[in-house]
């Protein structure tokens, strides 16, 4: 199977796609495995051309491995954003609890800074 500019032209495909599929392939491509690669590396919507160029049978069968895909996709995002959420929140914690022992240092500090003006200022006084 080929792919032609022409062919995506006739199909409506967005200028911006058919303008990064002739920059990278020149007017058409075969469709290998290293040129499907190629183009999901450029951001060709390889989603759209299946549904637009494969037949009906060949597009079913497509989309069926893209949503197993899909599935195994956010089951692996998820894991990930499992762990994030609870690296993240180990981090949250270390970071609240020196913030707070900041805090109270900054809060001794003033009011030690505070004492001693006031101190001084009844001293000035006398």
């Amino acid at each position: 199977m080929r792919i032609t500019v022409r062919q995506l032209e006739g199909l409506g495909a967005c200028e911006d796609q058919v303008c990064l599929f002739a920059m990278y392939f020149g007017p058409s491509a075969g469709v290998t495995l290293d040129n499907c690669l190629a183009a999901v590396a450029l951001g060709l919507d390889l989603d759209w051309a299946a549904s637009h160029l494969l037949p009906a049978p060949a597009w079913e069968r497509y989309d069926a491995e893209r949503a197993q895909a899909w599935e195994r996709y956010e089951a692996e995002r998820a894991q990930a954003r499992e762990r994030y959420e609870a690296e993240t929140a180990q981090a949250r914690e270390r970071y609240e609890a020196e913030r707070a022992q900041a805090w109270e240092r900054y809060k001794a500090e003033t009011a030690q800074a505070f004492f001693i003006e006031a101190v001084r200022r009844v001293s000035e006084e006398e």
